[in-house]
This record gives C-alpha cells, sequence and structure tokens, in this order.
C-alpha cells in the first residue's frame, strides 16, 4: 500500500492519541470523516494498522493476569 502524506499523517495521529475519532482525526488533518474512514479500512485491511492495543501502568496489569 502507498503510505502518502495523508496516510503518514493519520498513522502518527493515531499512534499519539489510539482512542482519537474519526471526527477528531479529520479535524486535525483537514479531511473529510468519509476520507478517513475510507483511509482507516484501507490501512487495516492492508495490515499497515495491525490493530490497537492498550497500554497500562505496570500495577494496573499485575492485577489484570492473575
Amino acid at each position: 500500500m502507498q503510505l502518502d502524506d495523508l496516510n503518514i499523517g493519520l498513522i502518527k495521529a493515531l499512534k499519539r492519541d489510539g482512542r482519537a475519532s474519526v471526527s477528531e482525526l479529520s479535524a486535525h488533518l483537514g479531511v473529510t470523516r468519509a476520507t478517513i474512514k475510507a483511509r482507516l479500512d484501507r490501512l487495516r485491511e492492508s495490515g499497515e494498522i495491525a490493530g490497537f492495543s492498550v497500554v497500562t501502568r505496570g500495577d494496573v496489569a499485575a492485577h489484570a493476569v492473575r
């Protein structure tokens, strides 16, 4: 998949805030929500975005693993 400036910007924005909404991403990147949704779908389908994860503090993770 071609990673153009918009795709790179989208990935960078998601790395900063993986919980950002499509509306927030579209406002930040200056494109429509439909464009962001389509780009996200293509990035997921191509494997460029493999998934989303949760990062916790060590003490939280220790309790969750028990």
